[in-house]
């Protein structure tokens, strides 16, 4: 039985962007080390003609120098011919460079550095003069890539594209928050509706390099109510424990905001708690600095833990013939549904006005109810649920989770299972 709030489980490790050479499409995961593919691009030929020099390449190289030292945030959607595509935030100051992912694929990823716009011009230059081809544009002011194509009939995922889009930069005229502080409300609020009770987490704050702003970092525990606090970076004196809460890491993006800062910041999309917050204050170089957080939620850990028991229970257990009494409360709703279950075949007799067939907002089911219990985790909702100990169905759940399909109480009751042959 869980008897806390469960949330989503959410752990978060952003690291710092680094240096890996480029190759010329994304790396495509396997549960195994892959052999070498022969779809791979070889090196170019050196008896082959000279690669022709690229004009609209090299303006375009030279309007990014003038100012990639400013701040910029903008989001990469990429998509590889025939597999899922992937999302990713990315804020660069100073030439520092944080990549949040947004959506992920199992299938296909580009290296943190190839998201970049160096990474994505190093791209552009490895491609060239290799078999296929590669059709890319270019913002007309600042120089980064705005859209990349590759076309490669000769490997299976050779055909991808990249697109640069919601582009911000501490260079706009007139300056713009770019909906921060729309973003930071609506974070905060959601952090109000949504913490867990008991979690943990690793707070950075990685120090400017003119030194005004110094690095340090806590680890935090927040279990029972009770919050414990350990500092790994610094002495305590600069950046203490308080600065290092959630609130406060909210606290000090407005603070920032207010003074005339450039800033962009990451929200976890159902939390709301800051994964990625970078400060410009001025436009002069040294003075940036970032603050991360790497979250790790207990609560849904061990609710997830319980649910993939149960479950487990009752896929090896589950009777052939049963009956229940199922209930459902919230919302005004007061609904009963008797239900009798021959292998996959249901006959459900609805009272209390409940409605049944394509009007009901869940079908009375066991299954149904263990994919609830499992939407509701991965949106980040509370879940209370109690499970049956031999048989792992869940005998009582109480959901509030965003965008589910009930919020309130299930219980299932009066379970009556049909043993003869």
């Amino acid at each position: 039985m869980s008897a806390g709030r469960v949330v989503v489980f959410l752990l978060i490790g952003i690291a710092l962007i680094g240096g890996c050479s480029p190759s010329d499409r994304p790396t495509v995961a396997s549960p195994s080390p892959p052999a070498t593919s022969t779809a791979s691009p070889s090196p170019r030929d050196p008896t082959s003609s000279p690669i022709s020099p690229d004009a609209d390449l090299a303006d375009a190289i030279a309007r990014w120098s003038k100012v990639e030292k400013a701040g910029f945030g903008y989001t990469v959607e990429s998509g590889v011919s025939g597999l899922s595509g992937t999302t990713d935030r990315v804020i660069g100051i100073e030439g520092h460079w944080e990549r949040v992912p947004i959506q992920i694929s199992a299938f296909s990823s580009w290296g943190d550095e190839q998201v970049t716009v160096p990474g994505m011009f190093d791209l552009i230059q490895a491609i060239r003069g290799r078999s296929g081809t590669v059709q890319a544009t270019y913002d007309p002011v600042l120089g980064y890539p705005a859209t990349i194509n590759r076309e490669e009939p000769s490997a299976s995922d050779g055909d991808w594209s990249m697109r640069v889009v919601d582009v911000r930069s501490s260079l706009d005229t007139p300056a713009s928050d770019g909906g921060l502080a729309r973003r930071l409300a609506d974070a905060r609020a959601a952090w109000t509706r949504w913490a867990p009770s008991d979690y943990t987490y690793e707070w950075q704050q990685v120090a400017s390099g003119d030194g005004k702003t110094p690095a340090a970092a806590w680890s935090i525990r927040h279990v029972d109510g009770v919050t414990t606090a350990a500092q790994t970076v610094g002495d305590g004196a600069s950046v203490g424990q308080d600065a290092a809460s959630i609130p406060a890491t909210f606290d000090a993006i407005e603070a920032a905001m207010n003074t005339g800062a450039w800033v962009d910041a990451v929200f976890d999309p159902v939390l709301g708690l800051p994964i990625v917050v970078g400060i410009e204050p001025t436009p002069a170089v040294g003075d940036g600095w970032w603050i991360k957080i790497a979250f790790h939620d207990i609560v849904a850990e061990t609710g997830r833990a319980e649910l993939q028991a149960a479950h487990d229970r009752w896929t090896v257990q589950r009777p052939t013939r049963y009956s229940y009494v199922w209930r459902e409360e919230g919302g005004g709703r007061h609904w009963t549904y008797r239900v009798a279950m021959n292998g996959d075949v249901a006959k459900i007799r609805a009272s209390g006005g409940a409605p049944v067939g394509e009007a009901a907002t869940l079908a009375p089911r066991i299954d149904d109810l263990f994919m609830l219990i499992e939407e509701a985790l991965a949106n980040g909702g509370h879940v209370d649920a109690a499970y049956e100990e031999q048989f792992g169905y869940p005998t009582r759940v109480k959901i509030d989770a965003p965008g589910s399909l009930v919020v309130g109480t299930i219980t299932i009751r009066s379970m009556v299972i049909d043993a003869t042959p």
